[in-house]
């Protein structure tokens, strides 16, 4: 394999490009050239010239993308395996993909005939207790009470999971209303940004309203051609999927970067800004999970600019892990465990907040936990399905938000190890 590959995604088992099939691609046209020239001589001119120009094109893109810091994402112990292998399957216990209605159309509470749900009202109602008491409360914990905020956060996927499927079973009772109003309320307090724009009145709201898949990338002026060379990388492997980029206010993407990209195929924009009504935009990686929240996608690869497939992004959609829970994330690099101050100061945090689930599955995999690496997952590529997923994408969103993002930030490389500990 060529030196360069060490650090990529290798899908080596996967059709299509892989890193090491791809770099013989590129390296090997002037030989394959001259073995055509010797067999077919005048007859092949056209066909020669046609694939070293070819060669020519794929080999100068590549130089030229990479001259703008390509990351490579090393999965150690990973390379040549498949991509089955490379990433960390995390189990969501959010939403369901098939809402809890009943087959046949039975009596709902309103004495109308329409579908039932599954769940009892004794539970609904002690959901709704529970979110009370929250509300009753002035403000939601600042920084300093973590676990308390895990536990409302609980409560809130809990009470989100049962709306929803009163809402996708048009269970119209009050027993709806009052959940409405409970769950309305939790998230003024705890999650502001998704009903402040103009767009959505609730997160289901949104959940509901998005359609599809897509790529979502965010960049300001600053990055905006590094986003076009990938852009147009994804174009050459043969992409199909739409791209928005998510950007925050005018100051962010200039209007020359702007007209580029839109020039570019497949490509909208997107300014977060207005969609979630954020009073004052961030210009750092805390705008990644507010970008899946503001695009129009149900199904989202959420990608670096300066990230690179080698096969077609649709591909993670189709793993089987992805298929199981919703989520795919890739490993980081590793370094070794207390690196740049990171790693004992993120294992006591974490112990302290996951004292009850130190049997969960992802606590005991943990290369954090383990003390192999300082660093748990890449936050490069990230796909998630809103569907299943969305209570955990809104924490991660205000994790990553003042008074808490200081306390996570001091103990970990940026936000990268708040996507998997919040999906589960």
């Amino acid at each position: 394999m060529h030196p360069l590959c060490d650090n990529v995604y290798d899908y080596s088992s996967q059709k299509g490009f892989s890193a090491k099939s791809y770099r013989g691609f590129v390296y090997a046209g002037p030989q394959k050239a001259k073995y055509v020239y010797g067999i077919l001589r005048k007859k092949a001119k056209g066909f020669i010239l046609l694939y070293l120009l070819m060669s020519v094109v794929v080999l100068v893109a590549f130089i030229h993308i990479g001259a703008y810091s390509i990351r490579y994402s090393k999965l150690e112990g990973h390379v040549g395996s498949s991509i089955e292998d490379s990433y960390t399957a995390v189990y969501s216990t959010a939403v369901s993909l098939e809402p809890l209605c009943s087959k046949s159309l039975n009596m709902s509470s309103n004495g109308k005939s329409g579908p039932s749900i599954k769940i009892s009202d004794a539970y609904i109602n002690q959901i709704i207790s529970a979110l009370k008491y929250i509300n009753s409360k002035d403000a939601i914990p600042d920084g300093g009470d973590m676990v308390e905020l895990g536990n409302i956060a609980r409560t809130y996927q809990k009470a989100f999971d049962i709306y929803y499927q009163l809402v996708i079973c048009q269970y119209d009772s009050a027993t709806r209303t009052r959940m409405e109003d409970q769950l309305f309320q939790l998230e003024k307090k705890l999650y502001p940004w998704i009903i402040n724009g103009p767009m959505y009145h609730s997160a289901v709201e949104s959940l509901l309203k998005s359609r599809g898949r897509g790529i979502v990338m965010t960049t300001g002026s600053k990055y905006a051609l590094v986003a076009q060379h990938s852009i147009t990388m994804l174009n050459f492997i043969g992409n199909q999927l739409p791209i928005e980029i998510i950007y925050c206010g005018e100051d962010d993407l200039g209007q020359k970067e702007r007209d580029a990209l839109t020039s570019l195929h497949r490509v909208t924009l997107v300014d977060m800004q207005s969609v979630l009504g954020l009073k004052k935009c961030s210009k750092g990686w805390e705008n990644k999970p507010l970008a899946v929240l503001a695009s129009s996608f149900q199904q989202v690869i959420l990608m670096d600019t300066d990230a690179l497939f080698f096969q077609h992004p649709e591909t993670l959609f189709e793993t089987k892990a992805y298929k199981e829970t919703g989520a795919l994330f890739f490993r980081d690099r590793t370094l070794g465990f207390g690196t740049y101050g990171h790693g004992p100061g993120l294992t006591d945090l974490i112990n302290t907040l996951a004292e009850p689930f130190k049997e969960n599955l992802i606590f005991n995999t943990s290369r954090v936990m383990a003390k192999v690496s300082s660093d748990e997952l890449d936050s490069g590529v990230v796909v998630w399905d809103k569907t299943r997923s969305m209570p955990a994408i809104l924490l991660t969103c205000a994790l990553n938000s003042m008074p808490y993002m200081d306390l996570i930030y001091s103990k970990t490389y940026g936000m990268h190890l708040l996507f998997k500990s919040n999906t589960r």
